[in-house]
């Protein structure tokens, strides 16, 4: 009798050894990841980080709730012990996960400030001083704001302008889509020259020979001026193309929304080949790997192409996709014209963060400090997300109108 009952004994303390110890059967945590692992947010709003721990027997569980968090700048960003951090100021900070092992991640806090400018802004550059150029299709003028958001001109140009590019000399190159031509500003804004190009020419952009490559969505083709405005060729590419992008060694890629298609052209003109992307591509771009992103309005996708043309992906992001950037560090920036949002997107296609922007976001820039700029096509305005990028690599604000 008294052996059964000490096998009872012994049996019961199993058991509650057993629900105490549930999950030790693991064996001893080896490692922590934590996702996502870059992340940006505006202050005064979170971002939700997830733990994930592997024990040494290949096995592993969620431990957000059981890890002790951190931020290595509490200025910047907080965080609580279920990992929700919280944007305070513009800056970056380092998010810790420790359960006697550990790991990090980066997360990036943005600003965001509104300047006023023209009506229906479409389109912004920056020059090499940080100012900010901005198109304003509804009052045929440009806009020029200080890095700072000061105004400090406007200045006429054609009708309906609907792209802006600035030259290596700082000469400022306007694509007036209502009078069929082109506009060069000196950059202080005085008047250089006017120039006739295809119908309706929606965006610009210059090479490193410092040619004028426009798209004339109303002629289905491009053209090229020289860098003193004089005609060298027109060239034809897809049905009503939107926007185009030129990389490294030269070539000239367009998007083509009537087509679905993306038109590749040599530095003189020549087709090189078309590529199949998603429902009507707008807006362009080319990372530092020589890869050409490209927004699909219709879809809320962005495509990825290698240099030879390869789909390596479609990636979603907000609604009706229009304007693209790439940042110093190969992240892709989209503006979403119909949930007024701004798109994060890391190298690889992964959503890093989405941001507030005014109403009907067109056109955006990366200036060399990281600021992200975005011009409001439905509220005159120009949204400026402080230290949201890294610094600018590559910037290319895409068409106005889908």
């Amino acid at each position: 009798m008294k052996q059964r009952i000490a096998l009872v004994q012994v049996l019961t303390f199993c058991a509650l050894l057993s629900i105490v110890c549930s999950g030790c059967g693991r064996g001893a945590l080896i490692s922590i990841s934590v996702t996502p692992v870059n992340a940006t947010v505006l202050a005064g709003s979170t971002r939700q980080f997830i733990a994930t721990g592997t024990y040494s027997n290949n096995t592993s569980s969620d431990v957000t709730g059981k890890v002790t968090w951190t931020s290595s700048n509490p200025s910047v960003a907080t965080i609580t012990s279920g990992g929700l951090a919280t944007g305070v100021s513009a800056g970056h900070t380092v998010i810790t996960a420790t359960d006697g092992v550990s790991t990090v991640a980066t997360l990036i806090v943005a600003v965001s400030s509104f300047f006023p400018v023209g009506v229906n802004p479409a389109d912004i550059a920056i020059d090499a001083s940080g100012n900010a150029w901005i198109a304003n299709n509804g009052v045929n003028n440009v806009t020029r704001l200080s890095p700072a958001g000061a105004l400090l001109g406007t200045f006429a140009v054609g009708s309906n302008p609907a792209d802006i590019a600035i030259d290596a000399s700082g000469d400022v190159w306007v694509a007036n889509k209502g009078s069929n031509n082109v506009t060069r500003l000196s950059p202080t804004g005085t008047l250089l020259g006017t120039f006739t190009v295809g119908s309706n020419p929606t965006d610009i952009a210059i090479d490193a020979s410092g040619n004028i490559w426009t798209v004339n969505s109303g002629s289905n083709n491009v053209t090229t001026l020289s860098s003193t405005g004089q005609l060298l060729g027109t060239f034809a590419v897809g049905l009503s193309p939107q926007s185009l992008a030129i990389d490294g060694k030269g070539d000239v890629w367009v998007t083509n929304s009537g087509g679905n298609t993306v038109t590749r052209l040599g530095s003189t003109g020549v087709l090189l080949a078309n590529y199949i992307v998603g429902n009507r591509p707008q807006g362009i771009a080319i990372d530092g790997g020589g890869n050409a992103w490209v927004t699909n309005y219709d879809d809320g996708t962005a495509t990825q192409l290698s240099p030879e043309g390869v789909a390596l992906g479609t990636f979603a992001v907000g609604s009706n996709p229009q304007s693209i950037a790439i940042d110093g560090g190969g992240n892709v920036w989209v503006s979403n014209f119909g949930t007024n949002t701004i798109t994060e997107l890391n190298p690889t296609g992964t959503v890093v963060g989405t941001l507030i922007s005014g109403d009907q976001p067109t056109g955006l820039a990366i200036d060399s400090s990281g600021n992200v700029w975005v011009a409001n096509n439905g509220t005159g305005t120009v949204t400026v997300l402080s230290g949201a990028a890294t610094g600018n690599f590559h910037t290319y604000a895409g068409p106005v109108w889908p």
